[in-house]
């Protein structure tokens, strides 16, 4: 892992599946604190060259020891482009921390907690849940790995978030894509009063 003069990152941008308070699961693994961010098309490029400068400067201090040689069209960069026939065609930035450490003394699980802040540098109140669509800037620590010739790049370590614009994140009837109609406007008999 190469960490010679490499610096944090701030990417802003709209925010997607953000997994920060407490960790995400998949198949039944507990996967630790993840989110995505979307910057706008500028500020995608500023990071896509400032992570390509990052790889070329430390790839041949990962693949030294290596047996491979990367194969050509497999270079993450923090995340991957939207497929063409993907409704959203914007370019989302991935990252990812673990969510507790075992403490080599005692082997207990100690809980990390990430520090998440408002648009005024206010920590937030835990457990607010960040809907997508909320405008994030998130604070990462690029890594340059290589683990075989498919799966190379620089990946991004979440270290804060800080939340510019919330959308918060609620479960309502349109959530599942079904439509809301205005008690008001309703004249039907409730259900509970019909014969049958």
């Amino acid at each position: 892992m190469a960490k010679k003069d490499v610096k944090t990152l701030n990417i802003k941008g709209v925010c997607k599946w953000a997994k920060v308070w407490e960790s995400g699961e998949y198949n039944g693994k507990l996967t630790g604190y993840s989110i995505q961010v979307a910057p706008e098309e500028k500020e995608t490029e500023k990071v896509l060259k400032e992570l390509l400068g990052i790889w070329n400067q430390g790839k041949d201090e990962v693949l030294k020891d290596k047996s491979f040689k990367p194969k050509e069209g497999y270079l993450y960069l923090g995340g991957t482009e939207p497929d063409e026939d993907e409704e959203d065609q914007a370019r989302y930035f991935k990252a990812k921390r673990i969510h507790e450490f075992k403490d080599r003394q005692t082997g207990e699980m100690i809980p990390i907690t990430l520090p998440i802040f408002d648009a005024y540098g206010v920590p937030m109140q835990k457990g607010t849940m960040i809907g997508n669509g909320s405008i994030v800037t998130m604070n990462v620590l690029p890594t340059v790995y290589a683990v075989k010739k498919d799966t190379y790049g620089v990946s991004l370590k979440l270290l804060a978030l800080q939340v510019n614009k919330l959308v918060e994140y609620k479960k309502d009837a349109s959530s599942y894509g079904f439509e809301s109609a205005d008690p008001e406007d309703d004249e039907s008999t409730p259900f509970d009063e019909v014969e049958f």
